[in-house]
């Protein structure tokens, strides 16, 4: 990968195809022995504009590398194979194949001799140096491969700069100015480089060059920035006026190439005083008021503060359906918990709902920019972003906040290693998978929607007509979201009165469209688990927003998708795995029933009516009507306005103190 992609057998390159496939190829070994999935690959491999048929050409690539790999198996200990897990495809190899690692580990052992052994330390990082074959994956279109330049270019120039500091030092900088100077032709604002090449000039007895490279840097950086070059550089050309330049010094880690040089430092001959690094906070504005969340917020303060003995790190996940407050709730919570995790609060937003969810890679990324490390020292790979990750926060307090996270693939590599930090999720999967204790949410109750709507529009203005106000939050289905969309919408109509509000929603067919005001929309949170669900699983809740009932049976999803009871109990669990149904109770016959939220319930039949045909539409409405004629269901839990919900909290947390499910 440190050049143009090749693959070498018994000294013999193999052809590894069209430009397309030689990229397929790279992501897969940038997570070498890692699965990537597949929605992740053809993000990076065909960005945001997939040609309609990508499936079919990422299968076609996918087997013709199959092939093409088959022929390492000649080469002994070289097997390279590539295959298909439940997390998605993978290269498994011994890593010591890829130039890429060997170069990372010629490195890492070359720093841990350096102060003893300088000699042995030049000759690992010319090793790593000679691993080098031009600019990383040359020729390979696309933005994923642009960023993988970006990160790998500044890990090349880092070494040669450590290299050139350690030849220094030993009374050889004659053997690096050729080599620092032709690396600078590109890359003149790569200050430890800069520094490197102005030490080798003096120490060679070049102390004109030096000044002139020194004055060359100065005009770049001022033409490019605007400023002054940073402190070392400043420094260094002090020492060098004033004849006290030494033979070795610190190589510091390197900014990565073309970004900003430091400020003008300190005054001449002052030192910039010693400063604590500031904990990162990462969490975005909590929302003052959590109406009718308050015991939710008290039982996940006293899930994530928890002591043990051994110690274990808490791991909390906030679960339900898109619009029920999970991230307003666990922002607000992150909040509260600042002063106990005062180490730092990082956040990200996972995007688990969109068509390419963040990939775990780039948030670790984030999360170690976040904690001090510069770009030109976070590793590429998964697997050893994840190693310092989890290295960095070792014995730290540290609150990890994942929202919206897609899957338990996204999900374990961000999970920190100590059990001093804590971690709060929040997704519409139900991550059953995870080792962790899970807060299900459910609607409002009644009175704390009202309340909700009341904080917004003011209490007299509700007060007024408390009636209206109690229907308007009921054809809210006492989901947060559409409370809070309804009252901005009377908020941005001062002389609206609510029952006139109450009017408009009350038919169905017009309800979801009137739930938007802004930014906030019911329709696009529902469209986001629509589109992430699979298409039998969108067609059944089309089809079952046609039956015009929120509770219905087993029974009658068969009929609904005329197929059997395993089938159709296998597409039933899809959805409840989405958080877009969820199980009732039990019906008089024994059978189980299930409900949709009454707002998904409609959402899905405005689906149906774009994407049903006439004849499906007409069957399954007068399917609906049939069932609807049978006598009632017992044993159906209320869906709001009682107590009987709470939350859904004591699905896992019973009222003894204690007790979780993990």
């Amino acid at each position: 990968m440190l050049g143009p992609l090749e693959l070498r057998v018994a000294d013999i390159n193999v052809d590894l195809g069209s430009a397309k496939q030689r990229t397929v190829l790279a992501v897969l070994l940038a997570d070498l022995g890692r699965p990537v999935p597949q929605d992740l690959l053809i993000d990076r491999v065909w960005g945001d504009a997939p040609p309609a048929e990508v499936r079919n050409a990422l299968y076609t690539y996918v087997t013709r590398l199959r092939r093409i790999l088959a022929c390492t198996r000649q080469a002994e200990g070289g097997k390279v194979e590539l295959v298909r897990q439940r997390g998605g495809y993978l290269i498994d190899a011994d890593p010591a194949l890829l130039d890429l690692n060997r170069h990372r580990c010629l490195a890492e052992r070359a720093r841990a001799v350096a102060d003893s052994s300088p000699e042995r330390a030049c000759h690992l990082f010319r090793q790593a140096a000679d691993l080098w074959r031009g600019e990383p994956l040359a020729g390979l279109p696309g933005d994923w491969a642009a960023r993988v330049r970006e990160r790998l270019v500044p890990q090349r120039l880092g070494v040669l700069a450590e290299r050139a500091n350690l030849e220094i030092g030993l009374g050889r900088a004659d053997r690096v100015i050729d080599e620092l100077q032709e690396a600078l032709t590109e890359n003149e604002l790569f200050e430890p480089l800069s520094c490197q090449l102005i030490r080798a000039l003096w120490h060679a007895g070049r102390s004109a060059e030096a000044l002139e490279c020194y004055a060359r840097v100065r005009r770049r950086i001022a033409d490019e920035f605007g400023v002054e070059p940073g402190a070392r550089l400043r420094r260094l050309h002090e020492a060098i006026l004033q004849g006290t330049l030494e033979a070795t010094a610190p190589v510091t880690p390197a900014a990565p190439a073309g970004s900003r040089p430091d400020a003008v430092g300190p005054a001449e001959g002052d030192e910039p005083p010693a400063t604590q690094p500031r904990p990162p906070c990462l969490l975005p504005a909590a929302v003052g008021d959590l109406t009718g969340r308050d015991e939710e917020a008290e039982l996940l303060c006293q899930r994530l503060t928890v002591t043990s003995s051994p110690p274990s790190m808490p791991v909390v996940a906030v679960l339900g359906m898109g619009g029920l407050g999970k991230t307003v709730l666990a922002v607000h919570v992150a909040h509260r918990l600042r002063e106990h995790f005062d180490d730092g609060q990082l956040y990200v937003d996972l995007h688990g709902q969109q068509r390419s969810p963040v990939d775990p890679d780039d948030a670790l990324a984030r999360f170690l920019r976040a904690l001090g490390v510069a770009d030109s020292e976070i590793p590429l790979g998964l697997d050893a972003r994840a190693e310092l990750y989890r290295s960095l926060l070792a014995d730290r307090r540290v609150l990890v906040v994942l929202d919206g996270a897609a899957d338990e693939s996204q999900i374990e590599p961000l999970l920190p290693g100590s059990g001093s930090c804590g971690v709060l999720i929040t997704s519409r999967a139900r991550l059953a998978a995870l080792s962790c204790t899970r807060l299900h949410l459910s609607v409002l109750e009644v009175g704390n929607a009202t309340r909700m709507l009341a904080r917004i529009v003011g209490d007299d203005r509700a007060s007024a007509d408390p009636v209206a106000a109690r229907e308007l939050v009921r054809l809210c289905g006492y989901l947060p979201l559409a409370v809070r969309v309804a009252a901005a919408r009377l908020v941005a109509h001062p002389h609206w009165k609510i029952s006139g509000l109450v009017s408009r929603l009350v038919d169905e067919r017009h309800r979801i469209a009137e739930l938007h005001h802004g930014a906030l929309e019911v329709r696009g949170s529902f469209d986001l688990s629509y589109q992430r669900i699979d298409p039998q699983a969108r067609q059944l809740l089309r089809r079952l927003g046609l039956l015009g009932r929120s509770i219905f049976s087993s029974r009658v999803v068969e009929q609904v998708l005329r197929t059997d009871q395993r089938t159709a109990e296998g597409i039933l669990d899809r959805l409840i795995d989405a958080q877009m149904l969820d199980v009732a109770g039990t019906g008089p016959a024994g059978d189980v029933l299930f409900r949709l939220h009454e707002l998904v319930r409609i959402h899905a039949r405005d689906r149906a009516e774009h994407e049903e045909s006439g004849q499906e539409i007409r069957r399954i409405t007068a399917l609906g009507q049939q069932v609807g004629d049978r006598p009632a269901a017992v044993n159906v839990p209320a869906q709001a306005g009682t107590a009987e919900d709470r939350g859904g909290i004591w699905k896992k947390w019973p009222a003894e103190a204690g007790v979780g499910s993990h």
